[in-house]
């Protein structure tokens, strides 16, 4: 429940009580606050989305919800950026602002360009989603069993759609790995570009991830990876959503470099794995053994199945030529 709160803290006071009240069971189970000016709050749980009402219970109804006015929001952006918006323009631009304790909020407005290009900042906020970000001790304990205990460590890619639990199983495996106790004490270099896996505040981390491990924040991913393999001589880097061509070279250049890389990409299903082209090249890349598929479906942290790396090269291939057998790809990882 305290993620629950933390994730509350910005709203103001009004709805903050309304949003407290829903009941301990629903506090455990919420994901995302969706807040939108002059419109009701919507509370998402697993795959389903529910009105708040004035009363703190949910429904599908609107008669009595709990609106959020426009001036509601305002505050709410505004505390989010710390009643500094200058000061996190950057973040703005990009979507989203990191709140301590992990917590993203999406942010969507009015694009300011002054390139005609690229998004400079935003104005005319319309819409909050604050996604709440938790621990959950234990949540990597079968990919941990069934991919490391016996095994040497190696690389993993865990997949799975968007609130599947990707980020969450990932800060539990780095727990796990650079852990005393029960664990590893592997060196860890977590690359936290936004704040979601250490929660980072004046340099400590609010979130567990272990006693060996060294966090990079806000750093674009492939800059990080290069200076943590350069700087910090980790055996294990961890990484969310890869999804550039830049940040798949720097994989390459790390794991040529003899580290081990755990990270996090998108795909809501066996097909959708197997034909992205970003996924394609990163199995290409050699560095990786495992992938995790979580399953989604109302149900985060929950494994789908695990691959070798092997097996979905040979299935990508046979989809593509009606034949099994294939080592390259044709990515250029120099």
């Amino acid at each position: 429940m305290k993620q629950f709160e933390e994730a509350v803290s910005i709203v103001p006071e009004s709805l903050r009580r309304c949003l407290l009240g829903i009941g301990e069971e629903r506090k455990k189970s919420v994901c995302e606050i969706r807040l939108r000016a002059n419109r009701p709050v919507v509370l998402v749980s697993g795959n389903e989305s529910f009105v708040l009402n004035n009363n703190s219970s949910l429904g599908k109804e609107t008669g009595n919800a709990a609106v959020c006015t426009a001036g509601q929001l305002e505050e709410t952006f505004a505390c989010l950026c710390g009643y500094s918006v200058q000061s996190c323009q950057n973040d703005i631009a990009n979507g989203f602002v990191t709140m301590p304790g992990g917590h993203r909020v999406g942010i969507t407005g009015t694009a300011v360009s002054n390139d005609g290009k690229n998004v400079a900042s935003l104005r005319n906020v319309c819409s909050l989603n604050i996604r709440v970000a938790r621990e959950i001790c234990g949540s990597s304990d079968e990919i941990y069993n069934r991919v490391f205990k016996k095994k040497s460590i190696s690389g993993l890619l865990i997949a799975g759609p968007p609130a599947s639990g990707k980020t969450t199983v990932l800060r539990d495996l780095i727990r796990r790995l650079s852990g005393f106790e029960g664990g590893n004490g592997l060196k860890v270099c977590v690359i936290d570009e936004r704040g979601e896996l250490a929660a980072m505040n004046n340099g400590v981390c609010l979130n567990d991830i272990g006693v060996n491990s060294d966090v990079l924040t806000s750093y674009p991913k492939n800059s990080a990876i290069t200076s943590a393999v350069r700087t910090m001589s980790p055996q294990i880097v961890a990484c969310d959503e890869i999804s550039t061509d830049d940040e798949i070279r720097a994989i390459a250049g790390g794991a040529n470099s003899g580290v081990v890389f755990i990270a996090t990409v998108h795909a809501a299903s066996f097909s959708e794995l197997i034909q992205r082209r970003q996924i394609e090249l990163l199995l290409d890349i050699g560095c990786f053994r495992n992938v995790v598929l979580l399953s989604g479906k109302g149900k985060p942290c929950t494994v789908e199945n695990i691959y070798e790396v092997g097996e979905l090269k040979d299935e990508i291939y046979r989809r593509r030529f009606g034949v099994v057998g294939a080592d390259c790809f044709g990515y250029d990882c120099g």
